[in-house]
């Protein structure tokens, strides 16, 4: 398959830091290299690509916009480059980052108590993300991009 090399019609390429090309590039290299070659396969099993869970987690991509407890600590600029990265990739495993941050670890780290929400974010973002967020129903199988 062909790499993506995106397009910029409006220039803005020349707006990012070269740290925000660099999580772009990496984004989109990981849509490229493991979320295309499943979407298709995934989209008529039914199934959600779980088995992307943990390397999404190693990447920094679960909480990316998250300070601490292991949490990646990226702009919002950064955080929304990966979002649309992954979007091209499958909608339905972007809105899993986008909740598993938003929904499961931030509020962990704003109510969960101190002695839990280091541990906690971690279980989140590097091992065993909500399974209520990865449920396998056709509602999260997307119409495969190409």
């Amino acid at each position: 398959m062909a790499r993506f090399n995106g397009v910029d019609y409006l220039h803005i390429d020349s707006l990012f830091s070269e740290e925000e090309l660099l999580v772009r590039q990496t984004a989109r290299q990981f849509v490229d290299d493991r979320v295309l070659p499943l979407v298709r396969d995934c989209y008529r099993d039914a199934r959600f690509p779980k088995e992307l869970i943990p390397e999404m987690g190693e990447l920094g991509f679960l909480g990316a916009n998250l300070e601490g407890y292991g949490c990646a600590g990226m702009s919002s600029v950064e955080y929304g480059l990966i979002m649309q990265e992954l979007e091209r990739g499958d909608s339905g495993l972007r809105s899993f980052v986008s909740v598993q941050g938003a929904l499961v670890m931030y509020p962990s780290t704003r109510t969960a108590p101190k002695s839990r929400r280091r541990a906690g974010c971690r279980s989140c973002n590097r091992e065993r993300p909500s399974a209520a967020s990865a449920s396998p129903s056709r509602a999260l199988a997307r119409t495969p991009r190409a």
